[in-house]
Parts: C-alpha cells; structure tokens; sequence
C-alpha cells in the first residue's frame, strides 16, 4: 500500500486573459476550478490585457472577487511572471503535532503558520493557450498547462513544451496541479 505524507499544493494559479476567455472554456469549468483553488487557498490571478475580458464581468461575484488583476501585455514574459509572484504573499499551512514528530517538551511544534511569504516557483501554474507564455513560466520553473484556444483545443505546438495539454477542461480538477498531482 503506498502511502503518501506530503502533498505540495498549487500555490498560484494563473489564467491568461486570452485562456480565460477562450470559447473552449465554459464558465462553468472557470467556475469550478477557481472555487477549488479558493477552498484550498491558492491564490488566483488572471493576466494579461484585462480590460478587453469578456468574461471577467459574468462571473459570480466571490469568484471575480477572489480573482486578482495584472495588467501586462500578453504573451507573458518572464519578467512579468516573475514580478507578479513576487509581489504576492500567502500564509502556508502548518504541519506537524503527530505522535512524537515535531514534539518540543510536550507541545505540538508547528513550522510555518502565520508566516507570509511567495508562491514557490514549482508550485505555480500557468494556464495558457500561447507558446511565449508557456515557455516563460517553465523557464522561472513554474508548471505550464495547455488549455483551449479559440479553436476548442490545446495548440499543437505546445505539444513537448507544456507540461501539460488539455482539451477538456471540465475532467482538470485543482488536486490534478497538485505535486504529486495527475500530470507531475
């Protein structure tokens, strides 16, 4: 029986605008992912120009309210990838207390709770429909997912650079970008 002790969650997940808005995404699935992510506390941004979003305003109010803006040009560079994780900040959960793993004197020893600090690069994910993007996030060493583009489906030209090429997004659930995860 395998046991797993440790499961590295998605810190950051990054929609680009265009990815977001992409005619192969319903709202539905936007919807669902983003409230998974917010039940886990992942930070969510979407980035990009946008201000041309069309689907920023039909979302329900505690999804587009948990989503944070960043006005860049699209594709992403790296530059903006990185300057955008580093001005964020998340408290991690805490671990330890178990039956004689991190005891000190008697007492449930807990290591980084209440402590801020950024997103981890591995633990990022950017999910795209544009090779600059992808080739930027994975060069900060952030996970890349291909999702739709305007066609209904992953670019093939993703193909070998994103570490992961969806086309139904509706079977992509928040614990699949997860380390270990279904596509890491």
């Amino acid at each position: 029986q395998l046991m797993i002790r440790n499961t590295d969650r998605c810190e950051l997940l990054v929609w680009t605008r265009a990815t977001l808005d992409s005619p192969g995404l319903t709202d539905d699935d936007v919807v669902r992912l983003c409230s998974e992510a917010m039940e886990q506390s992942t930070l969510l941004v979407v980035a990009g120009d946008i201000d041309a979003s069309s689907r920023l305003g039909a979302l329900p109010d505690d999804v587009a309210d948990a989503l944070l803006r960043y006005r860049t040009s699209e594709p992403l560079s790296q530059t903006g990838l990185d300057e955008l994780r580093t001005n964020l900040a998340l408290s991690p959960d805490g671990f330890g207390g178990g039956e004689g793993f991190a005891q000190t004197r008697g007492q449930a020893a807990t290591w980084a709770k209440n402590t801020e600090r950024e997103p981890m690069p591995p633990r990022c994910v950017l999910l795209h429909s544009e090779l600059a993007s992808c080739l930027s996030a994975r060069a900060l060493g952030w996970r890349a997912v291909a999702l739709p583009d305007a066609s209904g489906f992953a670019d093939g030209a993703l193909d070998g650079f994103a570490d992961a090429m969806i086309d139904d997004v509706s079977s992509l659930y928040i614990s699949d970008l997860s380390s270990p995860g279904a596509y890491w």
